[in-house]
């Protein structure tokens, strides 16, 4: 992917929002979902739902040699952004509320780009403020306890790369 449409996919990625409230994403209001579902759909990557965490791996976990890596990059975006967006101003410089937007994008050139191993499980989540203030001072990590619980109960060691 050359620099121009890494630029163009970030613009892509930063003009959409997805907003959650007490946990549950707000149908209508996930647009950078349906956008990475849609980014996705022709690649070898797939889904599956827990929460608000969307994991996409090349392979069921099951089925994953050796350790499993979990990538995690926050889809949610802040309550009070209701317009985002992104632009090239002066040519070389980038403006714009991305509020998560850059993680998201770069992760999602990885995916495209087929650059990560087979062991990759990304993990496209949700509100994290909401687990810190109702999570007993937990990071958004409920769902990615939960991921691991179950990477654990498939007997998968797991490292994670949380943003």
């Amino acid at each position: 992917m050359e620099i121009k449409e890494r630029i163009n996919l970030l613009n892509e990625v930063a003009s959409k929002i997805n907003h959650d409230i007490n946990g549950q994403f707000v149908q209508g209001e996930i647009q950078k979902l349906e956008l990475i579902e849609e980014l996705l759909k022709d690649t070898d990557y797939k889904v599956t739902v827990i929460g608000l965490c969307y994991l996409y791996s090349k392979k069921p976990i099951i089925e994953m040699e050796g350790s499993v890596i979990v990538i995690s990059s926050h889809i949610d975006t802040h309550k009070h952004i209701t317009r985002p967006f992104s632009e090239v101003r002066e040519e070389k410089k980038l403006c714009g509320t991305y509020d998560n937007s850059i993680t998201n994008a770069a992760v999602l050139t990885l995916m495209l780009e087929n650059r990560l191993p087979d062991n990759v499980v990304i993990a496209f989540t949700g509100n994290e403020e909401w687990f810190m203030k109702y999570g007993n001072g937990m990071f958004h990590a409920n769902n990615i306890f939960r991921t691991a619980s179950k990477l654990t109960r498939l007997g998968k060691c797991t490292h994670y790369i949380y943003n």
